[in-house]
């Protein structure tokens, strides 16, 4: 299908996949790298549909597949040469990436402080009974009193 032919079918508001001759879908997928939003705009149909059409051809699938597997080895490439050249940045990002098997992960810690208003109260200890003075000791062991200035107490 030569240009003049893809800007006759250009010309036409939105149109459906399966009006369009495979060819075409293959060569746009091809010129646009499986970028599929990029092949949707190229052909002038939607988004889903197209992605509705190529699911059902299984050639499409494996074109769209092979177009992004050669787009993520030129990618490893490039950080293949950054390694090569002892760079940090490439070499922790392959650790935290492909490393995470063994253990290279970033952890991320939470501080997360939660401040407890405490009101004072007169109450009379005597009046309680065993249980409640047990209960209000297991409290005090696991609360942490924390002054104004957030420090603990």
């Amino acid at each position: 299908m030569d240009s003049c032919d893809l800007k006759i079918l250009k010309n036409r508001e939105r149109r459906r996949p399966d009006e369009l001759p495979i060819e075409l879908v293959q060569e746009s997928v091809l010129r646009n790298h499986g970028n599929l939003t990029k092949v949707s705009q190229d052909l002038s149909v939607s988004f889903a549909r197209l992605c509705n059409f190529i699911d059902s051809k299984p050639k499409l699938v494996m074109l769209c597949t092979q177009s992004r597997t050669q787009i993520i080895d030129l990618a490893e490439e490039v950080l293949i040469g950054h390694l090569k050249g002892n760079s940090l940045k490439a070499s922790m990002f392959t650790l935290q990436t492909l490393g995470k098997n063994r253990g290279y992960v970033t952890r991320s810690e939470s501080h997360i402080k939660q401040e407890v208003k405490t009101t004072n109260l007169d109450v009379d200890l005597s009046k309680l009974t065993t249980e409640q003075l047990d209960e209000l000791k297991s409290i005090r062991k696991t609360a942490t009193v924390i002054d104004n200035d957030g420090n603990p107490v």
